[in-house]
């Protein structure tokens, strides 16, 4: 509980137009019961309330199979700014993938037409990402962080360590497996179980 706590007054102090906004935490209290939405919550559990954004990256990918390059260079670019700032503040995501990028789409008047563009945001950046360095220490432990098919070779050679400080190489491979899903709306290994992600990951073959 008190590193909920924790994470949520680190997170209220990150402020960037590319990452997700946190607005506050609650904790409900077991037997609570006010009459409102938040009185269905599960007991003893904190939760964190956070901007409303309209659809995540992976929709977008799926419903706008037209869009321009300069549209999807923009997006690419934005996530790359919120990973900056997330990087300059020591903040590792360690599992940033298309499913923990949020996306408005707005529209705007441009010389009589309708013009499409994205608002980005990255979310997903919690506590057990927040020590990072360098040089990273360990200390052992049976999970790994990250997803899969954005996984650095790095990630999966530390599989059985917990990094308790964490460079932030993996998340620079995984921010180029986004931009190979945004660019060609496939993942780099595509039809293929994860056992064999693994074990090609492992023989570092490349998308």
């Amino acid at each position: 509980m008190q590193n909920l706590i924790k994470e949520a007054s680190i997170l209220a102090r990150l402020s960037h137009s590319n990452l997700i906004s946190y607005y506050f935490a609650t904790k409900s209290i077991r037997g609570e019961n006010s009459g409102c939405s938040l009185s269905k919550m599960k007991n003893n559990h904190v939760y964190l309330g956070m901007e409303l954004m309209q659809r995540s990256l992976r929709d977008i990918l799926k419903t706008n199979g037209e869009a321009s390059y300069t549209y999807l260079i923009d997006i690419m670019y934005q996530i790359a700014r919120g990973m900056y700032y997330l990087h300059d503040m020591h903040i590792a995501h360690r599992d940033l993938k298309h499913e923990n990028i949020l996306v408005n789409i707005v529209e705007k008047k441009v010389m009589n037409k309708i013009v499409q563009y994205a608002i980005v945001k990255v979310i997903d950046f919690r506590i057990y990402k927040i020590e990072v360095g360098s040089n990273p220490k360990s200390i052992e432990n049976n999970n790994i962080y990250g997803s899969t098919t954005y996984m650095a070779l790095e990630v999966l050679k530390n599989k059985y360590e917990r990094m308790t400080m964490c460079s932030f190489d993996a998340d620079v491979f995984s921010f180029a497996m986004v931009c190979y899903k945004i660019l060609l709306k496939r993942d780099r290994f595509d039809n293929c179980k994860r056992d064999e992600i693994l074990e090609r990951i492992e023989r570092g073959e490349r998308p």
